[in-house]
């Protein structure tokens, strides 16, 4: 027996909610990953660090979608908390 379905097309605030958690649940993660394997940024910027190379890949992601790399996390931290499962 075949169910019918109906396609019902996404309103463009949902569609752009969705693609926001998705932005914050990456960046939230890369931010774990970094602050787990690394710890927080150094004090000084060197060019051949590893701590300083994962921040900058952090830095980058952020710099795509126009986000200060320093309010990106509280942003993520912010929209998790609001968000009931």
């Amino acid at each position: 027996m075949t169910v019918p379905t109906k396609i019902v097309p996404v309103p463009p605030e949902v569609e752009a909610a969705l693609a926001l958690e998705g932005l914050y649940l990456a960046l939230e993660g890369l931010y774990t990953a970094i602050t787990d394997e690394y710890g927080e940024r150094c004090p000084e910027h060197e060019d051949r660090c590893p701590v300083c190379g994962a921040w900058k890949v952090f830095d980058s992601m952020c710099g795509l979608f126009e986000l200060d790399p320093t309010e990106a996390h509280s942003a993520a931290n912010s929209w998790a908390s609001s968000v009931i499962y």
